[in-house]
């Protein structure tokens, strides 16, 4: 697969899992103990959106655009580091109240709340700039050759079929679904996708 077309694809499910996540949140704020199902979020957002989506990018596209000649210290790439670096700490501060040992009390909720609006207004952004800019500039930046390489580089980071990530994703989507309809979360989960 096109690395940027994968790239893009893995942007689309977090798009999801971010719609999610405010439902959720906005959810939470009318009481409940969110705390294990807000562990499954940052879960998600650290493993797939940081660690599987954004370490592509960082090891591979940024890298890549940089060998020929896009310049790291400014720019575009400079930019999406400072988000990446940006949208971490967000996350550490839902990690933080995931985490946190005792129940949410409600100005934890509305915190909660907040932070999840400020993350997903980051990665929303930092999205839309990379399908919009980045993304091209790197289209028109990198040789054949390169993408080619790129191509190969990603499928060998390929997760296995029945990636415990994707199927995290899944479960995260039904719930948001689940819970703007006021349905059982595990109905959703087979509409998820």
């Amino acid at each position: 697969m096109d690395p940027i077309d994968l790239l893009m694809s893995e942007h689309r499910v977090i798009e999801r899992v971010l719609d999610a996540l405010l439902v959720v949140a906005d959810d939470w704020r009318h009481g409940g103990d969110g705390r294990p199902t807000l562990a499954r979020f940052v879960r998600f957002i650290r493993e797939y959106a940081d660690r599987r989506h954004h370490g592509k990018e960082e090891d591979l596209l940024f890298e890549a655009m940089i060998d020929c000649g896009v310049p790291r210290e400014y720019g575009p790439i400079a930019c999406m580091l400072g988000e990446h670096e940006a949208g971490r700490a967000l996350a550490a501060q839902l990690a933080r109240r995931a985490d946190q040992p005792t129940p949410w009390t409600d100005d934890d909720r509305d915190d909660n709340l907040r932070d999840a609006m400020d993350f997903t207004a980051l990665l929303r952004s930092h999205i839309a700039k990379e399908d919009q800019m980045l993304y091209p500039l790197a289209r028109r930046a990198l040789p054949a050759a390169t993408m080619e390489a790129l191509a190969v580089a990603c499928a060998e980071q390929a997760p296995p079929v029945d990636d415990p990530l994707g199927a995290l994703a899944t479960e995260l989507i039904a719930l948001g679904q689940a819970t703007v309809h006021g349905l059982d979360p595990a109905r959703a989960t087979a509409a998820a996708w």
